[in-house]
């Protein structure tokens, strides 16, 4: 029953839900996230729930599916924002990460690349260290090599700090950075190749340095302007690196490039450049025995007989004559290089100045005063003496030569030489140039033989009269010497007969007389590393007729007036010239103690095959013997300290003039010994 208008309780309690209802779904469809669970719901077309949501319309069950289909697609679509929101977080994290991680690897690498390039940086500040310690044996070329590297060390250093800052402030860059790593690397592998070449050119300076060095001032004495074997190996390996120990002797057979010209000076404007050098040397000479010269040891002044011992004292000398200066020019051409050398001593008379060598050079052609071709300066020992191996051909004459290059290991040259014939009994004169011809072959770098042929014409004219030694004179005409048994006076003597003073009358001294010689040569230097690496020996093995001007101990007696001519020698009876046969030759070892001191042991021989006594007399020289030991140390660059021990032998021809009884006279022979010490500073 009803009760005016009061409706029934269930339109209260539907009221009561559609309001709430209406209300819930007002919010959710106002939701700040309706548009995300909008694309989730299936509702039919004409659905108005803010106005149409009441139950006049709608009933419970069909409200209730719709409202959990709501539900469940918000809480769907919810979840899967927050697994999203949650992923991207994720992801964002990961991403921060990796970034972090590849600026920290980026910093690394940039670390790591700055070490690398200040090590590298250390490695050739020390390499140039070492370039500039062996200053004396590098080329200009590597040292201005050197200087382009460290410039670009510099470069490199700066830039990879700016890029190690970089990678540190952001990881944005990162890319840029790689690449500009990557460009970092690749100048960093070219300089260390650079390093590694220049590492390897100072590792083999360093082991030719220590035999050059030490080969480099007996090579000046004895070879003026030429290069050793050793440089010449040098050259063709490095192009000349270390040229640059102290003063390396230049050899005419070959013209140095500008750039293997260390020290010199240029010329403003020019391509040409000159050096000054030298040496100075003050030695000490004790004789323990008699000997005509005081300042050296010429074996060939060893008195033999008794008389003449008792006439020379033992003496002791100082003397510093033995100093040089040199003049060096070069010039490049298109044309061709051009040089001029001189250079002298104070060896001559009175210490005054001597020329020694004076010449000039084109190319491959030579003309002047320097080192014969038949010479070998690189099979030359080192020795404190300055006279020299007696059995060493050694000689400086003027000469045209021409020494073209025929192969990597192989030099030849030719010259035409000044002849000057020395002749006993005569005055020596030519119409022909000596002609010399010889060849040289390397191995190993630092191996070589030499072998060279000389042909020369001995002429000469017959002196008015000969001594006993061999020297001119004026016979003394209209007496003869005692003769047993007696004879009757003769009036005027007979010609080609001695007079009282012993000088031999020659027949016929208006005709000139000559005759043929020749020589053959043999040298060279093999190393023996069985004690020492540097270690060597070095030889030279000399024959021929004519050949006695071109061995330092005949050439000294003639020089001295000793003995006459070693060339040849003239017949005193028919005033025939015939030349004379001779041997000559030395066998030296080096041996290195240390790095600074080293020592050369030489023996040597000269022999002479005499003629019969209308020739040569029994005081004629026959042979000579040598040995020599010597130490010689170098506590610094271009300084030498040195002494040597020296003993020789001289025998005379002797047994070859029989004397009024038939018997042969005894050959005569002396021996000496002397000690030298030198203090001897290159320029």
């Amino acid at each position: 029953m009803r009760s005016g208008n009061r409706a029934h309780p269930i339109f209260h309690t539907r009221a009561k839900f559609t309001i709430s209802f209406s209300m819930l779904m007002g919010r959710i469809l106002t939701a700040q996230r309706w548009g995300e669970c909008t694309p989730l719901l299936r509702i039919p077309d004409g659905y108005n729930f803010q106005r149409d949501m009441t139950v006049t319309k709608f009933s419970a069950d069909k409200i209730l599916p719709v409202i959990l289909t709501i539900l469940l697609s918000c809480g769907a679509v919810a979840q899967d924002n927050k697994d999203n929101a949650t992923k991207t977080a994720d992801e964002a994290a990961d991403t921060a990460a990796d970034a972090r991680d590849t600026a920290e690897q980026a910093k690394k690498t940039a670390e790591t690349t700055a070490k690398q390039a200040t090590e590298a940086q250390q490695q050739a500040e020390a390499t140039a260290e070492k370039l500039e310690k062996a200053t004396q044996t590098s080329t200009r070329k590597q040292a201005e090599a050197a200087a382009d590297v460290q410039k670009q060390l510099d470069a490199q250093a700066a830039l990879i700090t700016t890029q190690t800052v970089s990678g540190q402030q952001t990881a944005t860059t990162i890319a840029d950075l790689q690449r500009a790593l990557d460009e970092q690397k690749q100048l960093i592998e070219a300089q260390k190749q650079q390093l590694e070449q220049q590492q390897v050119q100072l590792q083999t300076t360093t082991e030719l340095l220590t035999s050059l060095q030490s080969q480099i001032d007996q090579l000046k004495d004895d070879n003026g302007q030429e290069l050793s074997a050793a440089e010449v190996a040098m050259r063709e390996r490095l192009a000349a690196l270390e040229t640059q120990v102290g003063k390396i002797p230049d050899d005419p057979s070959s013209m140095l490039a500008d750039e293997d010209f260390p020290g010199a000076i240029r010329v403003p404007g020019t391509t040409a450049a000159y050096k000054i050098g030298g040496y100075v040397k003050a030695a000490l000479v004790k004789n323990f025995d008699p000997l005509v010269t005081q300042d050296r040891f010429i074996v060939g002044s060893i008195p033999v007989t008794e008389t003449d011992q008792t006439a020379l004292a033992s003496e002791t000398s100082l003397t510093a004559n033995q100093t040089r200066v040199n003049f060096d020019y070069r010039q490049k051409r298109e044309a061709g290089n051009l040089r001029a050398f001189i250079e002298g001593d104070f060896f001559g008379v009175e210490n005054t100045f001597r020329l020694r060598h004076a010449f000039g050079q084109y190319k491959d052609l030579l003309a002047g005063k320097t080192w014969s071709a038949f010479y070998d300066a690189e099979a030359s020992p080192e020795e404190v003496d300055f006279e020299g191996i007696n059995g060493h051909v050694v000689v400086r004459q003027t000469q045209v030569r021409y020494f073209p290059k025929i192969g990597k290991d192989v030099r030849w040259m030719i010259s035409l030489e000044d002849p000057n014939p020395q002749v006993t009994g005569g005055e020596g004169i030519s119409d022909l140039p000596d002609l010399v011809s010889s060849v040289r072959r390397d191995w190993f770098g630092g191996w070589h033989v030499k072998t060279a042929v000389l042909l020369r014409q001995i002429r000469a004219i017959p002196n008015d009269g000969v001594d006993q030694n061999g020297q001119a004179c004026t016979p003394i005409e209209g007496t003869l010497p005692p003769i047993d048994p007696p004879i009757p006076p003769i009036d005027p003597p007979p010609p080609n007969s001695p007079d009282d003073n012993g000088c031999f009358a020659i027949a016929d001294i208006s005709s000139t007389q000559s005759d043929f010689g020749w020589a053959l040569t043999a040298s060279g230097k093999v190393q023996v590393p069985w004690f020492n690496k540097n270690d060597n020996f070095l030889f030279q093995l000399n024959y021929g007729q004519g050949l006695g001007r071109y061995l330092t101990d005949l050439s000294s007696i003639t020089a001295l007036g000793i003995d006459g001519g070693q060339d040849g020698a003239i017949n005193r009876e028919t005033g025939e010239l015939k030349t004379l046969p001779i041997f000559g030759g030395y066998l030296a070892f080096q041996h290195w103690w240390a790095k600074t001191i080293r020592s050369t042991f030489i023996v040597s021989l000269v022999n002479v095959d005499n003629l019969g006594p209308e020739y040569q007399l029994p005081t004629s020289y026959h042979q000579t013997q040598r040995a020599s030991g010597n130490v010689i140390w170098s506590p610094v660059r271009s300084l030498d300290l040195g002494a040597e021990f020296l003993w020789g032998k001289r025998i005379n021809n002797g047994g070859t003039d029989p004397t009024n009884d038939g018997t042969l006279p005894e050959s005569k022979s002396g021996t000496a010994t002397q000690l030298q010490l030198e203090a001897k500073y290159r320029f």
